[in-house]
Formats: C-alpha cells, structure tokens, sequence
C-alpha cells in the first residue's frame, strides 16, 4: 500500500490543487520563495526561484519532501518547529489552500510579515464561503479529502483579508475569485505604491 504524503485523497482534490498552482505560478516570479503548508513540495516545479523553502507541520511530509527533492539547488525543507530558528526574508510568502486550518491566522500572518523583505508579497489561496459549502458535500461523497476539509477553522471573505491587512498593515493589491467563484485568491504587500 502507497503512503500518502499529503492529503490529495479526492477525486478532484488534484485537478483544484493544479489551478491553485497555476494561480500561484502566474504572480510568483523569481526570488527568495517560503512555500509555508508546502506538502511535500508540489508548488517547486511550477515556479522559478533564486531559493525555494517549504515548511510544513507534519515531520513526515517533510521527511518526505526532502527525499523527494534530494539535490536541488537552494531548495530546503523544515518543520515549522525547525523553522523558528531560520532567519531570512523572503520576496514571496505562499499559503496554498493553508490559512483556512489555522487556529490563529493572525499570529501566524504577524510572524509570517515579520519575514517578508520589503515590497516583498504574502500569496494566499482559501476557499469562499460558496466553495465551503461545495466541499461540505464533495468530501461526505468522496469528491474532495474528507480529512482536509475536517481541518477547517475558518472561512475567509474578502472583506476579512481587507481587516487582516489593516492589522498587519499591509495593502491588498490582488483579490480575485476562481474556480467557479470557490476559491480565492489575496495578494498582500507591504509596499506602499502598488
């Protein structure tokens, strides 16, 4: 039997986590890349980068991911325990399908701004609350990960990525709806003159 590192167990869990990739792909250009919820890497081939780092909480992804990605030039992988210690800053700070399982998004964002270079931008996928109630169904029926749904804390609007900026005292530079109007897209940046 396969283990499954990750949690792409749905039917069309691959297939919507290839558009949020393709999303992701067409903002992120280069530069010192934090795939935070990075799995075991997936989004490190859609994406060019001067150095790539994937974070994520299960030790076993990451064990995973390392061996998966053994040799890459400037690509690391860490637990977010392992992480704490890092000090570096990043152009581009990912959250792919991730800040819907947080318990804290806030503290994490304010940690996460903390390592973001100046003019440097926090990319964000999240379900809507139209794509909540889609994944309500899909994962009872197999359609989408039971499990990933399960983990959901919070559903975002736009209007809360508009509040989590003004506390962050960040600019939203990016908002956009995809996937039949299920998912989201948010850009944050610290720079001032987008």
């Amino acid at each position: 039997m396969k283990k499954n590192h990750g949690q792409l167990t749905g039917i069309v869990s691959p297939l919507l986590t290839l558009i949020r990739m393709k999303k992701i792909s067409k903002i992120v250009k280069g530069g010192d890349i934090l795939d935070y919820g990075c799995d075991y890497g997936k989004l490190l081939e859609k994406l060019s980068f001067e150095t790539y780092t994937g974070v994520d909480l299960d030790p076993t992804v990451i064990a995973y991911a390392k061996k998966r990605n053994y040799g890459l030039k400037n690509v690391n992988f860490y637990t977010i325990e392992e992480f704490e210690s890092i000090q570096v800053q990043y152009d581009y700070i990912i959250l792919l399908a991730v800040i819907e399982h947080f318990k804290d998004p806030i503290t994490i964002l304010k940690i996460l701004k903390n390592k973001l270079k100046y003019q440097g931008k926090i990319v964000i996928t999240t379900p809507t609350h139209l794509g909540n109630n889609f994944l309500t169904y899909g994962s009872k029926v197999g359609i989408v990960s039971r499990s990933a749904f399960e983990e959901h804390n919070r559903i975002f609007s736009k209007n809360d990525f508009i509040d989590i900026a003004k506390i962050l005292e960040l600019n939203v530079i990016e908002y956009s709806t995809f996937e039949c109007g299920m998912n989201q897209l948010v850009v944050l940046s610290n720079d001032k003159f987008f």
